[in-house]
């Protein structure tokens, strides 16, 4: 298989393949800038209308007059009388871009921006011979070391699971993965080399699996073998704030479910504890 042409089509087919490495510019200064000149251009024509109503509402002609009670004689208006109805048609399409842009500016501040990781293997392989070989130039060469820059990538939610594709990752194929792991295809020329989003998140998944099946276990062996009460309490305490910090770390879930998901799991303990009866308290 003969590897894709150089520049823009190079790493577009890198981009489809591998969609951590989709990486834009959000450009925010321009989309500012289109958003005020949208916004200007209303407040005139704004004006301009109200200007027009108040002239027709103050006019000799009684059906102008109508206008600002009766909508129907101002969409049957014709010629110089049909002024204010064209002019909200006009307003009512520049609204409608302007609301769009304005919705789609919001989902814009919503993407994430790149990882570290992610944008600096981007930079590499720009750089690299193997890879686009400094095929960016002038202007466009700045576009991936600016700061306003989003991934279309979604990421993982909980933090242990960012950590695994952030820190985990890169220091396995370090000191391990090397040895066995392959380039990326159709750019093997370029020694990059990817992981599999599905098997990282299986291995995240099954290690919060285990740790959720073994605290609760834990802490009632733990219990089980301590007598005095106050080291019960102790106990209690360091297995609910471990219990509360899994939580946090394994799963995306709110404050709030935090919250009660850690009261739940001490009233069990506490439970536990007064069902029993110790040698010795």
């Amino acid at each position: 298989m003969e590897p894709p042409p150089n520049g823009y089509a190079r790493m577009a087919d890198m981009v489809g393949q591998y969609p951590e490495t989709a990486i834009f510019s959000r450009f925010a200064r321009l989309n500012a800038k289109n958003l005020l000149y949208m916004q200007a251009e209303l407040v005139q024509m704004e004006y301009e209308l109200d200007t027009v109503a108040f002239e027709d509402s103050q006019g000799d002609d009684p059906n102008r007059r109508s206008f600002q009670a009766y909508v129907y004689n101002m969409k049957k208006a014709r010629g110089p009388d049909s002024l204010q109805w064209r002019m909200v048609l006009e307003i009512r399409q520049r609204l409608k871009e302007y609301n769009e842009t304005l919705l789609q500016h919001v989902k814009l501040y919503k993407l994430n921006a790149p990882s570290v990781h992610d944008l600096k293997m981007v930079r590499n392989w720009i750089e690299m011979p193997e890879g686009g070989n400094h095929f960016l130039r002038a202007r466009e060469a700045k576009v991936f070391n600016s700061p306003d820059l989003v991934s279309l990538h979604i990421k993982a939610k909980d933090p242990f699971t960012r950590w695994m594709c952030k820190k985990a990752t890169p220091c396995f194929h370090r000191i391990l993965g090397r040895f066995f792991k392959n380039t990326i295809g159709g750019d093997e020329e370029s020694g990059l080399v990817h992981y599999n989003d599905a098997t990282l998140l299986g291995i995240a998944r099954i290690l919060s699996i285990l740790v959720s099946a073994l605290l609760p276990s834990v802490s009632v062996v733990v219990l089980y073998f301590v007598d005095r009460l106050i080291d019960r309490l102790a106990v209690i305490m360091g297995f609910s704030v471990t219990f509360s910090v899994s939580l946090a770390l394994f799963t995306s879930a709110r404050r709030v479910d935090i919250f009660a998901a850690s009261a739940a799991f001490a009233s069990v303990q506490v439970i536990f504890v007064g069902s029993t009866t110790p040698a010795s308290i």
